[in-house]
């Protein structure tokens, strides 16, 4: 049996919330029979601000993920340059104003000739999507303005008139040719999209900033020239935005649809058949949403959004769930007169993850990669190192994220991809490096991924996410790092990297670039350790990586330890094994020794020095022994 959780708004008649029910106040039903409610949460917000730093930190969200969601949704395709001001302004009102820190938000655009846009993921970084909006305007608007105004129809059909041609009628036509394959472009991707947002539980509140598809489009009108003329509007059309609105309803997205245009009665019919309003009212009613006439009421506007979803419940019950796909119908009622339910409409049980469309599984990567608590999974932790290096004189990061057999054999079997991503200390990701694994045997050992990439100094963070294509299973590992400016430095040194002795392990490096030609030890011979090392270890192999101003340095290298719980430090003995390299620029692989090891935390600092000169350079790296 699975716990199923439904997400609800319950308003009286006059459209306020009522937030003082309990689980005895609701009836619910799934596909017909009555199911009793065995869990109930009420989520009740203040309306006093609450104050909030500019850089928000990620909290942990409860184990139920039922925090709102909210997506800003910048539609570009059907709007105008005015209206794209207009719907930042709005929107950076709503971050500023009603948004919660717990509140996770996202932003969306859909563009005529790019399509839909996923900016930013799910996230409580309210400052990053601060700038995610401030970087959308004019200069970016990729979609041509729908509007066919009528003032500018009128002007040059007189024009056209007097000429003696029709000109301005073919053009008109393509005009209108045009729109409608938009429409039913931004019609699929949006249905594709609802589709993938299934799996994130609670209600997904989408705040679409547009001017809607004209009324003539979808229902007809008289606006349309004779040779294209449908009094009834595009049947194919309307039933694909029709279908659209089912979806986002079955996946729990009710859409808060803000009409860009403005409010005002139409001065005449063709007026009227331009209008968007009424694409933008169906898709409001039938989401479960509401829509809003006017954006010059923004400030208004944005307190009902949250006087709506600011109260809610949680009623949760349990399920003989199928992976068969298969749609429920949920039907929600209030025994309270007077009371009205918003919310989950129905909801789909899981299916196999080989039968996810292409927007499924790339939703289900993005909330794997990007999100601090993935919300359509629960990812293996697997450990990762990453290390800054110097590499031809800038910095750059190696990564190398260690999968264990009993967690490779799901993840990695039959076909997997992996993504790098760095980010800096905004969180704004620096870099993007996918990998495909499609020839990983369950029969083999551990297994290792390497990464190696050109970085910023400062601080960053760097995480690699693994998703299996067949079964959806996923992997990932995470660590923060410092990654220093190198400067003028008479003399450098990298981060150890620990090697052990190889057993069967198996490597994958994307771009060519392998640890053991950056380290420069034989990868026959040795494996780059990762994680705890084992009890009773007296001896670290360890690869350096040293850089000088002089062509021909003699570099002399020693350590210290120091104990991480204590104020004990003590040298190691450290000699070289190998030294590799030519000019400035060295390679070594050292034992490092000392019998005072034992089970704990300690830093461990290496000394490169040049003999002759005082030129000196430290590098530090923290070891635990079990």
């Amino acid at each position: 049996m699975t716990l199923k959780l439904v997400q609800v708004y319950v308003l009286d008649k006059h459209g306020n919330t009522v937030g003082d029910l309990s689980k005895s106040d609701f009836e619910l039903n799934d596909n017909g029979q009555t199911k009793p409610i065995t869990d109930f949460e009420k989520h009740e917000l203040s309306y006093d601000r609450l104050p909030q730093p500019e850089e928000t930190s990620v909290p942990s969200p409860s184990l139920r993920n039922t925090h709102r969601k909210f997506f800003l949704f910048f539609d570009f395709a059907f709007n105008r340059r005015s209206g794209i001001s207009k719907s930042k302004t709005a929107a950076l009102d709503f971050l500023d104003t009603q948004v919660r820190p717990e509140d996770e938000v996202g932003v969306l655009s859909f563009m005529a000739r790019k399509g839909l846009t996923l900016h930013e993921y799910l996230t409580s970084d309210h400052g990053r999507i601060r700038r995610v909006v401030e970087g959308l305007g004019p200069e970016k608007f990729l979609g041509r303005a729908w509007g066919l105004e009528s003032e500018w129809i009128k002007d040059h059909l007189k024009v056209d008139e007097a000429l003696g041609n029709k000109t301005t009628e073919k053009i008109i036509i393509a005009e209108q040719r045009a729109l409608k394959a938009e429409a039913i472009g931004f019609t699929f991707q949006i249905s594709e999209m609802a589709k993938a947002l299934r799996g994130i539980p609670g209600i997904k509140n989408i705040i679409l900033f547009s001017s809607g598809i004209p009324n003539y489009a979808l229902y007809g009108g008289t606006t349309i020239l004779a040779e294209e003329k449908h009094p009834w509007g595009d049947a194919q059309l309307r039933d694909r935005y029709s279908v659209m609105c089912q979806e986002l309803a079955g996946s729990n997205c009710a859409v808060y649809a803000i009409n860009v245009s403005g409010s005002g009665a139409a001065a005449s019919s063709d007026e009227k058949d331009l209008k968007g309003d009424g694409a933008l009212r169906q898709l409001a009613r039938e989401s479960g949403g509401k829509y809003f006439d006017n954006i010059y009421t923004y400030k208004d506007i944005n307190r009902t959004i949250q006087k709506v979803t600011g109260t809610y419940y949680v009623l949760g019950y349990y399920i003989d769930e199928r992976q068969d796909g298969r749609f429920h119908n949920v039907r929600v009622e209030v025994k309270r007169k007077g009371c009205s339910v918003l919310g989950q409409k129905g909801y789909f049980d899981p299916k196999p993850f080989s039968e996810y469309s292409a927007s499924e599984k790339l939703l289900h990567i993005i909330d794997l990669a990007l999100a601090e608590n993935p919300l359509l999974q629960v990812p293996a932790d697997v450990p990762l190192m990453a290390l800054p290096i110097l590499d031809g004189g800038s910095p750059a990061i190696v990564a190398v994220l260690t999968v264990p057999r009993n967690v490779a054999s799901c993840v990695l079997a039959n076909r997997a991809e992996a993504l790098l991503l760095l980010f800096d200390h905004k969180g704004e990701t620096q870099s993007i490096i996918p990998l495909k694994v499609d020839d990983y045997s369950s029969n083999e050992g551990l297994c290792q991924i390497q990464f190696a990439l050109r970085a910023r100094p400062g601080r960053a963070a760097c995480r690699i996410a693994l998703c299996n294509m067949e079964n959806g299973a996923g992997a990932r590992g995470y660590q923060v790092l410092e990654i220093p400016n190198p400067g003028l430095a008479d003399l450098w040194i990298d981060p150890p990297l620990f090697l052990a002795p190889r057993r069967t392990e198996v490597t994958y490096a994307p771009g060519g670039t392998t640890l053991d030609g950056l380290y420069g030890y034989d990868p026959k011979a040795w494996f780059p350790l990762v994680g705890d090392l084992p009890s009773g270890t007296k001896t670290l192999l360890a690869a350096l990586r040293i850089a000088s101003s002089q062509l021909d340095p003699e570099i002399e290298i020693s350590a210290v330890v120091n104990e991480m719980a204590g104020v004990g430090s003590w040298p190691v003995s450290v000699a070289v094994r190998t030294e590799t390299g030519s000019g400035p620029a060295r390679k070594m692989l050292v034992e490092m020794t000392s019998e005072q090891f034992k089970p704990g935390s300690y830093i461990l600092t290496v000394i490169a020095k040049e003999r002759g000169r005082q030129a000196e350079a430290r590098t530090a790296a923290t070891i635990t022994i079990k």
